[in-house]
């Protein structure tokens, strides 16, 4: 689905993006960066996983390598 993407930007909720696991994004993504538009993902579950987590309204997730 976005296998080799630099960073995965989520617009929508449809079930077959909500049922997305953290592990699908780190193992596809270049960077494990999600800016989620959608509020689709729980952002303990992010945290916990190592992703770089953007969600619109909630607090943002950073592992400790920061993005330039």
């Amino acid at each position: 689905m976005f296998q080799g993407a630099d960073t995965a930007f989520v617009v929508t909720e449809w079930d077959e993006i909500c049922a997305l696991t953290p592990g699908d994004f780190k193992a596809n993504l270049k960077e494990p960066v999600v800016f989620d538009g959608r509020n689709c993902f729980n952002i303990e579950t992010m945290k916990e996983a190592g992703l770089n987590y953007y969600s619109v309204g909630r607090p943002v997730v950073k592992t400790e390598k920061e993005l330039v």
